[in-house]
């Protein structure tokens, strides 16, 4: 097909948008109703195909070319393998030697499409220098750039901590900072929650261009992040808080937080205290105070353009969102506060809630009250819903 309209003048240049999938079909480690494992992969699918590279060398011939979506598997492994029900089919081999071709063929091109969007990308912390230098020439002077990164899944969140820990870290300098004077659309989601573990500390990186930001399974835990957001308020119109939350603490056993200070040493200084507990007497706690309904006022007066706010879920149950920000549906998840204890995400831990800390629940009507302030400020509408804007462990909403 793409062959096709390259070969008529006139199709070829109504084209603006290209979508290249390197596979057909996700894995799947359990198929739906019964089934097989195998979706018809040979085991040459774990090196990128003919029809691959030929998809990479076609996409610079459309003269009037503005946008690139590349997509990979949704799953990862460190290793490929021959039995489908325990590796996927695109190891990191396989990912790296796509990109290595799909930026070498836009720095080579005249056609310098102004929005790129990496749909379950992996490997963003890139080691090749010479990777690295591409990057950067092929992001110089973007205007929209979207990542959808998907981490490896192990058994529960505190393997994929101590091993995973710096999968965001390279993001500000090796991703962002080759745009920084350009971009003005920035979407940022993770297939698990990000910001603490792994770490991105965006601090050192400002667009003075913004008008939009989109952040999926963001982790809030230092007024430094908001302060971050709301130092885009001169350029800032659409914010989007996609299954984002508020880590309102942090629970470490003495020895891991070792780790935690070594990836946050500034952020979480002098905030730790000690916290008796019958599994580990020598745990101590990091308590973050600032509440939503402290961001929603801080957006009311921090953002003075912004026109458009979304804050909720879109559809994280069914599959990992991508290009879903503007089908958020709004409202304060009972989950939008977790604690961190022991690097697995809860709402509850097994020491005694501290009096500074406060109820969480009852930040309900201060969060909704500042919710609708914020809405009000902004001209936004509403949602539409019978119960309200809170919903509850049960799915009620109130």
């Amino acid at each position: 097909m793409c062959r096709n309209i390259l070969d008529d003048s006139i199709l070829k240049s109504h084209v603006r948008k290209v979508y290249v999938n390197t596979i057909e079909e996700d894995w799947e480690s359990e198929p739906e109703n019964g089934g097989n494992f195998d979706h018809g992969y040979e085991t040459d699918d774990y090196e990128p195909s003919l029809e691959t590279k030929a998809q990479m060398s076609l996409l610079t011939q459309f003269p009037l070319l503005e946008h690139i979506t590349l997509r990979f598997e949704k799953n990862f492994t460190k290793e490929s393998g021959g039995f489908y029900s325990d590796y996927p089919p695109q190891n990191l081999e396989f990912r790296l030697e796509v990109l290595q071709w799909f930026f070498s063929s836009l720095v080579a091109s005249s056609v310098r499409p102004r929005s790129l969007a990496f749909r379950n990308i992996h490997s963003i912390a890139l080691q090749d220098p010479a990777m690295l230098d591409l990057l950067a020439q092929m992001l110089h002077g973007l205007r929209a750039l979207r990542l959808n990164v998907s981490n490896q899944r192990q058994n529960g969140d505190y393997g994929y901590v101590v091993d995973n820990p710096h999968t965001f870290e390279q993001l500000p300098s090796d991703w962002l900072s080759p745009t920084k004077s350009t971009l003005e659309h920035l979407t940022l989601y993770s297939n698990q929650p990000f910001g603490l573990f792994p770490k991105l500390d965006l601090s050192s990186i400002h667009f003075p261009r913004l008008k939009s930001l989109a952040l999926g399974q963001y982790e809030f835990f230092h007024d430094d992040q908001l302060d971050w957001i709301i130092s885009h308020g001169p350029t800032l119109r659409e914010l989007y808080l996609d299954n984002c939350i508020i880590l309102h603490a942090i629970v470490y056993s003495e020895w891991e937080q070792g780790h935690l200070h070594r990836y946050h040493p500034s952020a979480l200084s002098g905030k730790w205290d000690e916290v008796e507990r019958s599994l580990d007497p020598r745990t101590t706690r990091y308590i973050y105070t600032t509440r939503w309904h402290d961001y929603f006022a801080m957006f009311r007066t921090g953002l003075p353009l912004l026109q458009h706010f979304r804050i909720g879920k879109s559809m994280w149950c069914h599959e990992f969102p991508f290009e879903k920000e503007r089908e958020i549906e709004i409202g304060l998840f009972e989950d939008r506060y977790l604690t961190w204890d022991g690097g697995f995400h809860t709402r509850s831990s097994d020491f005694d809630i501290p009096e500074e800390l406060g109820d969480i629940s009852s930040c309900d009507e201060e969060d909704k009250d500042a919710l609708l302030a914020l809405f009000q400020k902004i001209g936004q509408n509403v949602p539409e819903r019978e119960g309200g804007l809170v919903c509850d462990e049960q799915g009620v909403w109130h």
